[in-house]
């Protein structure tokens, strides 16, 4: 079986259905039998006949051959990026949760963010813990505003980001962080899923990309008040906050799962759209 997820993506700013696959899954006696071709064969057959605009998925290493043969090509790479925010669990690893793993961390702490780029403070705008899990209309006109500023980006409005997370079985620590202008029109959002004291980014929007730093500095601040020690995000090489991503000390961590693929006919006219330098994605965009 193969599964394919119907999205809605702004080319150019013009809302375009299209299929994220997943859910590729072969009987163990039968993956010889070239069953995985002919599964991406059937989905790609419904692209060329118009049925939707063009297909990506995020394979396995090992499924990279299969899907070159079927037609496909690669788009981009989106892999993990970590950094540390507190050494409490490192330090309560190495030398076990005591007393002593306490006031090292408390003392060293200080110390994680020290470097240059690390905080940011934008006068005006601040970084808050929505009260409500909500997606309401100010997520709309957020999107509205920025649509046209990526070649491609999947619509994220608030029916879609409501589906994607707020309706979804795998979060269970879901947070909102919106980043608010002095006026309360909201600039940005980051949305995070915490486990123990680690915070996964699940999605992150600003209306301009010059706001990306205040959007992480004052995402980081809250996490680490919250005794949060990692954070993990993902991101497309091209994605043009990537820069800003790294000054805060985002590490590059490469996955087997990193992989971006697409497929549209030859004679397809978003083709020459989809390629690694126009894609604005996170892990928002992928199937899980």
């Amino acid at each position: 079986m193969a599964g394919a997820f119907p999205r809605r993506v702004a080319l150019r700013g013009e809302p375009v259905l299209c299929w994220n696959t997943g859910d590729f899954s072969v009987d163990r006696e039968f993956r010889t039998l070239g069953v995985a071709l002919k599964l991406r064969q059937a989905e790609k057959s419904f692209v060329d006949r118009r049925e939707t605009a063009f297909l990506y998925c995020y394979p396995m290493d090992r499924m990279r051959i299969v899907l070159e043969k079927a037609g496909h090509f690669a788009l981009c790479t989106i892999p993990r990026h970590r950094m540390i925010l507190k050494l409490d669990e490192i330090l309560d690893r190495w030398i076990g949760a005591n007393a002593l793993s306490s006031r090292l961390a408390r003392l060293a702490n200080p110390f994680v963010f020290a470097w240059r780029g690390k905080v940011s403070r934008s006068r005006g705008l601040t970084v808050q813990l929505e009260s409500k899990i909500k997606f309401g209309k100010e997520y709309d006109e957020l999107f509205e505003r920025i649509r046209d500023r990526h070649s491609v980006i999947t619509v994220r409005d608030s029916q879609f980001l409501t589906w994607r997370f707020l309706q979804s079985p795998l979060y269970g620590g879901l947070r909102i962080f919106r980043l608010g202008a002095a006026t309360g029109r909201l600039r940005g959002y980051a949305v995070v899923d915490i486990a123990g004291r680690a915070a996964k980014v699940l999605d992150f929007l600003v209306d301009d990309e010059s706001l990306v730093r205040a959007l992480l500095s004052g995402l980081v601040r809250a996490l680490r008040s919250q005794g949060i020690c990692r954070l993990a995000l993902r991101a497309t090489d091209s994605n043009p906050v990537l820069k800003e991503l790294r000054s805060f000390g985002m590490i590059f961590h490469d996955s087997s799962d990193s992989s971006v693929m697409a497929y549209a006919p030859a004679n397809s006219s978003w083709l020459p759209l989809l390629n690694e330098g126009n894609w604005f994605m996170t892990q928002a965009d992928r199937d899980v």
